[in-house]
């Protein structure tokens, strides 16, 4: 179990982006992609921010119409499969720009347990042509033909 006070962060070797309410995270060195939507989506997103598991579960339940244990309970299951799958690390103490605080809307939305979904058809074709994704760190040396 995870400490409110915890912070994670998406792992290095990681790509992501949220599009139209659905996170897409695609692992570099297996080549395995994700998927998230709505409640997961929105906890992805509130990622880049190294927020602690308590501000990501303060801000979902002040979106979303749900009890506070039931969200801290998802939140927990959903990144325990994301530290599993080598999606997010937890991040060094003091490593953070926080949350930011969000108004309550008039009305919450729906809630729906937020569900990692992972698809292993990608990682054959970039076994075949990896992505490099640290090349740009490289020093080349000019040759003197």
């Amino acid at each position: 179990m995870l400490e409110p006070q915890t912070r994670l962060q998406i792992a290095k070797n990681v790509a992501a982006k949220v599009i139209d309410g659905e996170a897409v995270v695609l692992n570099l060195v297996n080549g395995m992609y994700y998927s998230t939507d709505g409640v997961g989506a929105d906890a992805w997103g509130l990622l880049d921010r190294v927020p602690t598991i308590a501000e990501i579960v303060d801000a979902i339940v002040a979106r979303y119409a749900v009890p506070h244990a039931e969200a801290r309970a998802d939140l927990e299951a959903l990144v325990g499969e994301l530290l599993q799958e080598n999606l997010v690390v937890v991040a060094p103490v003091g490593n953070s720009t926080g949350a930011d605080p969000e108004e309550s809307p008039p009305h919450k939305a729906r809630y729906q347990r937020p569900v990692l979904n992972s698809y292993r058809d990608m990682g054959d074709l970039l076994a075949v042509d990896p992505p490099m994704p640290d090349l740009e760190d490289l020093s080349w040396k000019e040759s003197d033909s």
